[in-house]
């Protein structure tokens, strides 16, 4: 809208009075800078603390300095990292090294090969295959019934337990149940948690280290007994290895050229021999329990059965081999006049995989001669799960949330229509590996 022409003249008029002074000028609405600061500084009185407050009215330094104020002495301190060349565990050929984060995409047969094992043809030796079918404890099934319905129904709460909190539970819950064997369970094992184990062999041309702290650890007073004959360990001459050619049996190990070779089996007067009687002493005979007897794998990152079982034939075959060259030397490579033997179990809480590992021989590099021997019984289903459960959907990359995905299909935990066709079967192979001498 256009103002009249007489009406603008009068108003560019009457602003010029007004800053000349002719008419005084109405003062403008809000604070003043001064009070504005004054505002300020109250507000940021009320802000602090009581504590704050009261030293800063006695006069006192607080106990704390400024936000801002960069203090030299309290400054994170860095390290340098040394360049590979540098340091001083630095070697110039490579090492293969397998840890619990390395999953094997052709399973159990690739660790043949990296272990120079041969794959029997029973699930399990005949001794244990004897035990699995008479070994028994009092009210067997309602105290395994019981056990799954209080790791799986009555830990928690929470409408679903997570994978990573019931497998731990369901495992030593079972491990309790096998002292119902007798005294002599409880007396003459002991349970480690994250126990350590390496071993370092050469294979072919390549070099391959197994180290980590996986599951738990079951080690006993006695080593275990052996389970194949002599006929039946001069019978793996003729058997041939598996082949992965052109792929390298070597791809899914995580290659390094900084590491340490052979570094729990040190000399007598050395510094490190004094860490090993602390991080080894599983393996030591002053040790009450110096075997290690079964080594138990928790299947937490949803791996396949076969991806799983490989990574619990690789930590079985490290108990025996450690053991092995403690017992006949580190620069030993020949075969073994007794072999060693260890057990393994790898399990998600429902299903279990039953290992047993034979180490007939220390002469890894070739591939002719004595082989060693490994036993798999896989896919033993306690029970068939129908608790709540975690399953992770990943979207469409079309769709605008890429983010994983949590669907519940079960969100009532019903103790009948959970625990359902219970395997007692499968507890009495978990009898019979434990209660094993």
């Amino acid at each position: 809208m256009a103002l009249n022409p007489v009406r603008r003249i009068l108003l560019v008029h009457h602003h010029q009075h007004c800053c000349l002074g002719a008419v005084p000028c109405q003062p403008q609405r809000g604070y003043r800078r001064e009070q504005i600061a004054e505002i300020r500084r109250s507000s940021l009185e009320e802000r602090k603390s009581l504590n704050r407050r009261v030293y800063d009215k006695l006069g006192f330094h607080p106990p704390y300095l400024k936000k801002m104020e960069w203090i030299p002495y309290l400054e994170k301190k860095i390290e340098p990292t040394l360049n590979s060349e540098e340091n001083p565990l630095y070697k110039k050929d490579p090492i293969f090294s397998f840890h619990s984060s390395c999953r094997l995409q052709e399973g159990v047969s690739q660790t043949l090969w990296l272990t120079k094992s041969v794959l029997m043809n029973e699930p399990m030796p005949k001794h244990l295959q004897e035990a699995a079918t008479s070994i028994e404890i009092p009210n067997m099934e309602e105290r395994v019934t019981a056990s799954i319905r209080h790791c799986r129904q009555y830990d928690t709460e929470k409408k679903v337990i997570k994978k990573n909190r019931y497998i731990q539970n369901q495992v030593r819950s079972l491990l309790r149940l096998t002292n119902f064997l007798g005294p002599e369970m409880s007396l003459n094992r002991m349970t480690v948690e994250q126990h350590f184990v390496a071993g370092t062999w050469d294979r072919e041309e390549d070099t391959i280290q197994v180290k980590g702290h996986p599951g738990l650890l079951v080690s006993s007073k006695i080593p275990l007994a052996v389970a194949a004959s002599r006929e039946e360990v001069e019978e793996t001459r003729g058997l041939e290895l598996p082949s992965f050619y052109p792929l390298a049996p070597t791809l899914d190990l995580l290659s390094t050229h900084i590491y340490q070779p052979n570094y729990h089996f040190a000399g007598k007067n050395s510094k490190l021999k004094m860490l090993q009687n602390l991080l080894f002493k599983g393996y030591h005979e002053p040790h009450p329990f110096p075997y290690a007897h079964t080594r138990i794998i928790y299947n937490t990152r949803h791996w396949l059965t076969q991806h799983i079982n490989a990574s619990a034939v690789m930590f079985t075959f490290a108990d025996g081999f450690s053991r092995a060259k403690q017992l006949y030397g580190a620069d030993n490579t020949s075969d073994l006049e007794m072999p060693v033997v260890t057990q393994g179990i790898a399990t998600d809480g429902v299903n279990f995989s039953f290992i047993t590992v034979q180490i007939n021989t220390l002469n890894m590099r070739e591939n002719e001669g004595i082989k060693n021997m490994v036993w798999v019984d896989e896919n033993n289903p306690l029970y068939e799960d129908m608790y709540p459960q975690d399953i992770y959907i990943q979207r469409a990359r079309r769709q605008k949330n890429n983010r994983m995905m949590v669907r519940h299909l079960i969100t009532k935990r019903d103790p009948e229509v959970g625990c359902q066709n219970l395997d007692i079967s499968i507890f009495q192979k978990f009898l019979a590996y434990l209660g094993n001498q």
